[in-house]
């Protein structure tokens, strides 16, 4: 897996985490976080190593259908970049616009 593919997960997760079980969330953290195989995860939790893949990639399509869905992790990406724009402008119209901007998106 390339490390872009894996960022892109460890974010995904950080985003939804909340909507994912207990144990998906034990077993995406010691993979994508500590790094850990799946041997180790499967001896770490008394299981196979079958159980625990079928868990990451039951876990992560979740994440991906959630984001498809839902967009939470694009929009925060989004406004994160805009408050970094804030930060490095001193112009206060253009933070002004900016700002404006970001609370007309967030609006429903």
């Amino acid at each position: 897996m390339s490390i872009d593919k894996n960022e892109q997960i460890c974010s995904l997760i950080e985003t939804y985490e909340n909507m994912l079980t207990v144990k998906q969330i034990e077993i995406l953290h010691d993979y994508y976080f500590l790094d850990l195989s799946l041997s180790e995860i499967a001896e770490n939790n008394g299981t196979t190593r079958q159980a625990v893949k079928d868990i990451l990639d039951r876990a992560v399509k979740l994440c991906l259908n959630y984001e498809e869905k839902l967009n939470l992790h694009k929009k925060l990406m989004t406004e994160k970049e805009n408050l970094n724009k804030i930060l490095l402008l001193n112009d206060i119209d253009e933070i002004k616009k900016i700002v404006n901007d970001t609370i007309n998106k967030l609006e429903v």
